[in-house]
């Protein structure tokens, strides 16, 4: 799931890290595709860790999959065409 407009959506194109690089407050993740910037500053704690509730926030509960713990996406840089991957 990635964040889009206050809501999430399922990625469309998905890909292995190739490579994650620390420096001050951000975690820069590259994939090959397009090189993603979490925060590091701002890590949000879930409310729900159970399969069946994946990546939303609703009813003042948040969840990421069987994960107690997510990092915000801020950024991407792609390298590739957005609309050949949705």
């Amino acid at each position: 799931m990635e964040p889009v407009n206050g809501g999430f959506r399922e990625q469309t194109c998905t890909s292995h890290a190739d490579g994650v690089a620390w420096y001050k407050n951000r975690l820069f993740v590259a994939n090959g595709m397009e090189l993603q910037v979490y925060d590091l500053a701002h890590i949000w704690r879930m409310d729900v860790t159970t399969s069946r509730d994946t990546g939303w926030v609703a009813g003042g509960k948040s969840s990421a999959r069987y994960h107690r713990w997510a990092l915000p996406l801020v950024a991407r840089y792609s390298s590739y065409s957005r609309t050949a991957c949705g």
